[in-house]
């Protein structure tokens, strides 16, 4: 009897162990297979980019008149000077159409009622080829000026027939008309149309500003 009970005993003390050891092993499984949530990421809000504001800026005027000054038979510069004024235009013959036309203006700095006064033009084809009005006479110069859609008519007072240069004396309805806009910073448009012979004709056709003016100490009078 005593055998049994000793055999009883030692199968329960098996089954305890066996029991404790599973447990253990789920335990120990369980920490193996436990996911770690990760943790949330915190993601910046970007400051919004505030654009710089452009700043506009007017673009600087061509000067177009600038003093210069007479030589002497040696070349060199005298005391003595007068205003120039450079433009650029078009010209048009019956060998050319738009094609390039650069203009100079010459008046003395001192335009103040005497009846001498006066302003030249010069024409110069492709830029630097002076104009040819051999043939013509100063009655076959035909200038129009137009400012503030106003047109004033009149013809050259005279010509250099070799040298491209057209002369407006005071007197000339085109001087006052061109004086005055230049006093009063307006822009002038031109066409000056040549006959040649009497029937061929070139025109000219260019815009003149006062740029540039108000730098240079000048006295100029549009009328008598």
């Amino acid at each position: 009897m005593k055998r049994i009970i000793s055999t009883l005993l030692a199968l329960i003390l098996c089954f305890s162990l066996v029991a404790c050891k599973t447990t253990e092993t789920l335990e120990v499984e369980a920490e193996k297979t436990e996911v770690t949530e990760p943790e949330p990421t915190v993601t910046a809000t970007p400051e919004p980019t505030i654009e710089p504001t452009p700043v506009v800026t007017e673009a600087p005027k061509e000067i177009h008149w600038t003093e210069e000054f007479y030589v002497d038979d040696f070349g060199d510069p005298t005391s003595e000077s007068y205003i120039r004024g450079l433009f650029s235009g078009r010209f048009s013959n019956s060998a050319t159409s738009g094609s390039q036309l650069d203009v100079c203006f010459f008046m003395e700095k001192e335009l103040a009622y005497a009846s001498y006064d006066m302003f030249s033009i010069r024409l110069l084809e492709y830029g630097n080829h002076r104009a040819d009005f051999h043939g013509s006479d100063a009655d076959d110069v035909s200038i129009k000026v137009k400012i503030d859609d106003v047109v004033t008519e009149d013809e050259a007072d005279y010509i250099l027939e070799n040298d491209g240069e057209i002369y407006i004396k005071r007197g000339n309805k085109i001087f006052k008309a061109v004086i005055d806009a230049l006093n009063q910073d307006k822009e002038i448009s031109f066409v000056i149309t040549i006959g040649i012979y009497g029937s061929l004709e070139s025109t000219y056709r260019f815009d003149i500003d006062a740029n540039g003016l108000e730098d240079i100490d000048h006295n100029w009078v549009a009328s008598m």
